[in-house]
């Protein structure tokens, strides 16, 4: 939950941001997930696009996992990659995820501003 504050708060460490150009994702590339997080995925997806957000414009980054609830950042394409000591949504488009991995349903997508 304390990553989730931070990310909400607007304060992601270097490391987040610098995972974010190497280590990504997209949202829609869902056989890139493990096996196990293929599903989780394709209801975060699916939660986005009802939002009207185009999930394929979105990286997808595990942020943590504790008792049940999957914190998921999604982070937008037109995001600065350059900028790794970012605070809060510098393009505004930015997303977090929580998922109820018992409940298997994503809880909320917020904005990150």
């Amino acid at each position: 939950m304390a990553d989730f504050l931070v990310a909400v708060l607007g304060v992601v460490p270097a490391s987040f941001a610098e995972s974010v150009t190497t280590h990504s994702t997209r949202l829609t590339e869902v056989d890139s997930f493990s096996e196990n997080d293929r599903p989780m995925m394709i209801r975060i997806a699916t939660a986005v696009r009802s939002q009207g957000i185009n999930p394929h414009e979105y990286f997808a980054v595990l942020q943590s996992r504790s008792d049940g609830e999957v914190i998921v950042l999604l982070v937008h394409e037109s995001h600065p990659s350059d900028d790794h000591q970012w605070r809060g949504d510098a393009c505004g488009k930015c997303r977090v995820v929580s998922f109820d991995a018992k409940k298997n349903e994503v809880k909320y997508v917020h904005g990150i501003r």
